[in-house]
């Protein structure tokens, strides 16, 4: 099994990007104008100014938000991948990888986004609705919850799960190298502890997520030929219910249209995967994708505001902007701090113990 086989995780990891990217810039920008201003400081989007035809269909009636399916598709990548890691790393490897992976891009990237709004409250002669200081406490990912504070930045929560995910890998590696279905016992422990409320709150919130995350293990698992098809439909089938179960009842009716939605676009990538090539375009939106999920939002709505109020752009030339600048910012990230990180992560894990090598082990999908 070779590694072209899963070009349609790398493939859809880059239209995940996107879809949340796109529910940013066409829906929130323009529907949730004053939640906009308060998060960023700056003046708030008249109503008299129109948005353009472009966001025409997020006033549809309609049951899927594009923010929450793209963010259930990265929560499948990321449990279908994961487990690929530990085939060829030992777990010590896996959490330098990890480490060196994430933290240092989320940090810069996201700082350079404060960056970029800083500048542009000062083009407005308004403030920051928070401090340097806050700003620098958030850009290390994970402490503003051990610090109890509340998130500065809107997507950060998502990235928060991923890495308690890594956690959870990182204790039960050698089961998911052996694709062992002892793996499933973590979700359904969780379950019982999130559905008797036992466990703290900056947990608890994590944990419907977490537990979906793990329906792209068990795909894993049955990709890899380790686990036949109806043990993992049932595997798949007991963690969708789980999932849903403890997911509080105000967000029930969109979280189970919209994560239902992800699954079956993830379900029929896997199942169509032969048809996934890699190309110039969709190996460019992957590389990025990390990066650009880190920088989007407030360089987006930044760039937006002074085009818009400052130079009076139409909405549509201002969203095309605004795209274009947050895919520059994170390829820039991506060039200076992704890949010498992701270098120097490979070259301190070739230091170290390494697995031996076995004939039926497939490489691992960054």
């Amino acid at each position: 099994m070779t590694q072209h086989k899963v070009q349609f995780a790398n493939t859809l990891r880059g239209i995940a990007a996107i879809i949340v990217v796109l529910s940013h810039y066409l829906g929130l920008f323009w529907f949730a104008r004053p939640d906009v201003a308060a998060l960023t400081g700056l003046p708030l989007l008249p109503d008299h100014i129109a948005a353009p035809a472009a966001t025409s269909i997020f006033l549809l009636p309609q049951p899927i938000h594009l923010g929450p399916l793209g963010v259930s598709i990265f929560f499948l990548i990321s449990g279908f991948v994961i487990p690929f890691s530990f085939e060829h790393q030992s777990r010590l490897q896996f959490a330098l990888a990890r480490i060196l992976r994430i933290w240092p891009t989320y940090t810069v990237g996201f700082l350079a986004s404060v960056l970029v709004l800083y500048l542009a409250d000062r083009h407005f002669k308004t403030s920051l609705p928070f401090s340097f200081g806050t700003a620098l406490s958030h850009s290390v990912l994970g402490l503003r919850q051990l610090l109890g504070e509340p998130a500065i930045d809107p997507v950060v929560w998502t990235l928060e799960v991923e890495i308690k995910f890594y956690a959870l890998a990182f204790l039960i590696g050698p089961l998911l190298r052996r694709a062992s279905m002892a793996c499933f016992a973590v979700p359904a422990i969780l379950w019982l502890l999130a559905f008797n409320h036992a466990l703290p709150h900056w947990l608890d919130q994590a944990l419907p997520y977490l537990v979906f995350m793990f329906v792209g293990t068990a795909f894993n698992f049955w990709f890899r030929g380790k686990l036949a098809g109806i043990p993992t439909a049932v595997v798949v089938t007991a963690l969708m219910i789980g999932a849903g179960s403890i997911v509080p009842p105000k967000d029930l009716p969109w979280w189970s249209i919209n994560y239902a939605a992800g699954f079956v676009i993830f379900v029929a990538s896997m199942l169509g995967s032969r048809f996934f090539q890699a190309s110039r375009i969709t190996t460019f939106m992957a590389d990025i994708s990390y990066p650009l999920y880190v920088v989007h939002s407030f360089i987006g709505y930044a760039v937006m505001t002074i085009l818009i109020q400052s130079f009076a752009l139409n909405g549509t030339l201002a969203f095309l902007a605004a795209l274009l600048f947050a895919m520059l910012a994170a390829w820039i990230v991506h060039r200076l701090v992704e890949m010498p990180t992701q270098r120097l992560g490979k070259t301190i894990a070739s230091s170290l113990p390494q697995l031996k090598d076995r004939p039926d082990l497939m490489p691992a999908v960054r």
